[in-house]
């Protein structure tokens, strides 16, 4: 799979327009084989499975400022 590797004068050159989008990020996904951009949804998707479940499994703090836990 491909990773997007900008080289130093990529990093200088302002990417996307005036809406915000990065057309360098769609350009590097057009690159990718179908195959390799499911790859790369999927990773993303695990990575934010990870995240909900981490935050899940964490103990409840006490935010009510009364000092007791």
């Amino acid at each position: 799979m491909q990773t997007p590797n900008p080289g130093l004068s990529d990093l200088r050159r302002p990417s996307g327009d005036s809406d915000g989008v990065d057309d360098t990020l769609i350009e590097w996904m057009l690159s990718l084989t179908p195959m390799e951009r499911l790859e790369v949804l999927q990773q993303f998707i695990d990575s934010v499975f990870q995240l909900r479940h981490a935050s899940t499994s964490e103990t409840p703090q006490d935010t009510s400022g009364s000092g007791r836990t």
